[in-house]
This record gives structure tokens, sequence and C-alpha cells, in this order.
């Protein structure tokens, strides 16, 4: 803490969260000390009232918050005022993005060279053997694969945005390895992925049949097949599932019928095609399949003229083109 006053001086300034108080209504203790108090605390896993006594009673807090010694702090409440200012829309990221950006990014290349140092000791030719072998360092070697790079210079950078190796391959955490980051439409989380089946039926309990636990990139749709396997081991599986429309797909229908007499049911995934956003022009919706004799009939009535079967990326697509005069 006293380190980082040193260095950085005021890692964020009062005047970069006036935005989030009207003219008469900021609080008696500096938002930006505040800010500085909050990612403290969150380092240190303190409550809201933890961290405002570390504040009132420890010096290294003082000195880092640019306080006097005799500084009363404040009341632990306007941490959690603080925080609800910020989840206002999205201002989160203030407290990276906040004049302090670069320090932060200072800060974190600091982080690895220091980390660097104890890599370089550790394979060092006089190092001993087992200590590369502890899982301490072996983690530690990965995270700095994940999180630096080295630019042409030879200087060590940290690595930021799509620089980063992909989720799956990079964990977030160096005390759960296991927990790797992943974003579902407005949902971003570090952790796992949860799947729960459950009996549905009337007049009996709910009963859970199953459960699949995987890192959180791992996609909805790559378990299916798995969960109708694991029940039909068990001999449970049951003859309709419903499902989210991202365990769904024609193949897993097709698959769930043949292999294990499954009628799998749910939501078939939306149409995301111009056209169909814009409510004009012919969506997927707007044509009639002729399985039996391969052919798409648009909303004129006219057939198409051929029928083509295609693989792109590992995925199988029917492609059926109109005559020109259609």
């Amino acid at each position: 803490m006293m380190l980082m006053r040193d260095r950085l001086d005021v890692v964020f300034a009062d005047d970069d969260f006036t935005h989030l108080y009207p003219a008469d209504g900021r609080p008696g203790f500096s938002p930006g000390q505040l800010a500085l108090v909050s990612v403290l605390q969150f380092a240190e896993n303190l409550s809201d009232r933890a961290a405002a006594d570390a504040v009132r009673t420890r010096i290294d807090r003082k000195y880092g918050l640019g306080l006097e010694l005799d500084d009363p702090g404040f009341d632990y409440s306007l941490l959690s005022e603080f925080r609800a200012r910020l989840t206002e829309g999205d201002r989160a990221d203030q407290l990276l993005q906040a004049g302090g950006k670069a320090a932060v990014r200072e800060r974190a290349e600091e982080f690895g060279r220091d980390g660097q140092k104890l890599l370089t000791a550790a394979w060092a030719s006089d190092a001993p053997p087992r200590l590369r072998m502890l899982r301490q360092v072996e983690i530690l070697r990965r995270v700095w694969i994940h999180q630096y790079s080295w630019d042409r210079e030879g200087q060590l950078r940290w690595r930021e945005g799509t620089a980063l190796p992909p989720a799956s391959l990079r964990f977030d955490s160096p005390y759960d390895t296991d927990a790797h980051y992943c974003v579902k439409r407005d949902v971003a989380w570090s952790g796992y992925r949860v799947h729960f089946t459950e009996s549905c039926d009337q007049d009996l309990p709910h009963l859970v049949t199953h459960v699949a636990t995987t890192i959180a990139p791992v996609q909805d749709g790559q378990l299916t097949e798995k969960i109708h396997d694991d029940l039909a081991t068990r001999r449970l599986a049951p003859a309709e599932h419903i499902v989210d429309t991202a365990y769904l797909t024609p193949a897993h229908v097709e698959r769930a019928q043949r292999v294990h007499g499954i009628t799998l049911l749910g939501p078939i995934l939306a149409d995301n095609s111009r056209q169909a956003k814009a409510g004009s022009g012919f969506a997927k919706a707007a044509f009639t399949i002729d399985w039996d004799n391969k052919q798409a009939i648009c909303p004129r009535g006219a057939t198409s003229a051929s029928w083509t079967k295609l693989n792109i990326s590992g995925h199988t697509y029917l492609q059926a083109r109109f005559a020109e005069s259609d």
C-alpha cells in the first residue's frame, strides 16, 4: 500500500467520479479514496465495516490514501452507497479507467517483471530441479504465459483484450485453475457452468436426475448428447426432454430419437438474418420445406431448382436455389 503511494501517487482522482454525484450531493469523504478503498477491500476480502476500520486504524492505509494520522475515516455505509452509484449505467468500469488505466497497466507490468525474476531463478541451471515441479511454480508459469508477452524491444508487456488466449485455455485465478471467464448474452462471470436435468411429471415430486459441470466456456449444446447418454446408462432416459434453445439443433433432435427414443422439445433458434430483423423480404420461416422431394417452396408457390448439401467448418448445411425467373 505504501509502495503503491510512492510509485503511483494518486490512483483515482476525485474529478473522475464527479459524474456520480449531484453538485450538492458529493460525500464528505473523497470518492477517489472510496474507489481505492473498494479495490483494496476486494483484494483482501474485507466486509464494509472491516474496510472502514482499516482506514481508521492502519497507518499503511492512511499513508496510501494520503490521510493525516488523526483522520477519523468514514462510516462504513459509504462503501455500499458508492458501489450502488457505480452499478448505475455500468459505471463500475470506472475503477479501472479513472485516470488509472495507465497506472493499472504499469502496476500489472511491475508484477510481471517480479514474477519473471522468480521464474528465471526457478529455471536457472543451479536451481534445484524439484523447485520447477512445485504446483505453485507451474501455476505461476502458466499465468505469466496467459497474461504477459514480450514486445519487439524485449520488454515484458501485459496482455489485454484480444491479445489474451481464448477463455477456454486461460484460467482466471491462481487459486482455482478450473475457473474460466465466459459471457452469455448480458451476463459475464468467471467460474463454471452447471447443467441440471429435472423430472416434471404431473402429480409426482420433481427430482433432479442429472447434473453436469463444465468449465464456463463450454457451450450448452455440447452437453446435449452426453446428458442423454448418461441418462440412458442409468435407465433414466425420458420419453420427452424439454430444453432451452441452446441445447437444441436438428442433429440433436434426430440423434435423441434414433439412439435413445427421446423426443427432444424446445424453442428453435430465432432467425437472425437481416430480412427477419427488418421485417421485410423473405426470412426462413416464409419458406415451406418438402423433405421427401428435397425442395423448398417460396411464398409465391415456386419450387427450388436445386438442393445441395454443403459442409462448412464441420457443419452440414442444405442450400436450396431458385431459378432467376422465380
